[in-house]
């Protein structure tokens, strides 16, 4: 299993999708706070269309953390089968 894993270099493609991953949850998390800042600015004047906004991204801000969280842990397991191997830290 280890060999296939390592001819394909899919520790290498693992690494690649966890700095993607990482900085994709980042820039998510920017976008979510500048609305919510802007709706903390508006106060009482944001009408009540603008607060379902809010929470709709809210809600698909905690669903795409779901399936990222589980995509993450798929690329540390995988990653941790790999460095199991002997052969590969030489």
């Amino acid at each position: 299993f280890h060999r296939c894993l390592t001819s394909n270099q899919c520790g290498e493609a693992t690494m690649r999708v966890l700095e993607y991953e990482s900085k994709r949850r980042t820039m998510l998390r920017k976008e979510l706070k500048l609305h919510q800042g802007e709706m903390v600015a508006r106060g009482s004047a944001a009408t009540p269309e603008q607060l379902q906004k809010l929470d709709r991204e809210e809600e698909q801000y905690r669903s795409v953390l779901d399936r990222q969280d589980r995509l993450l842990l798929l690329c540390v397991l995988v990653l941790r089968n790999l460095a199991e191997d002997v052969a590969i830290e030489k």
